[in-house]
């Protein structure tokens, strides 16, 4: 089967079958726990840094790590996306093509 030729609707049907298997449930948990950790490691950094007497001066001083750490979390999410529906591409590619209903 050719993901290039499939529907929006076939693909979310193939994405469903792909997450009931082991290796889809393995392969999404890997793909995007990455962002999940750095996502909730920026958030408790933001909320931390904003708890403090000084407020202000450590949030302007922090500034540009908080930056750097969303552009990080941001790159995260791309790769993981990335491995993600490139595995389920070669999911894709393994199974018998669909009955095309008259």
């Amino acid at each position: 089967m050719d993901i290039y030729s499939l529907s929006n609707k076939e693909i979310r049907k193939c994405m469903r079958e792909f997450n009931k298997t082991v290796y889809g449930k393995t392969i999404f948990v890997i793909s995007y726990s990455t962002f999940l950790i750095s996502l909730i490691v920026l958030i408790v950094f933001a909320i931390a840094s904003s708890c403090s007497y000084n407020h202000y001066l450590l949030i302007i001083l922090q500034f540009p790590y908080l930056m750097v750490g969303m552009f990080l979390t941001l790159i995260s999410f791309v790769i993981g996306s990335a491995y993600y529906y490139h595995e389920l591409k070669e999911y894709i590619k393994t199974k018998k093509p669909l009955k095309k209903s008259a």
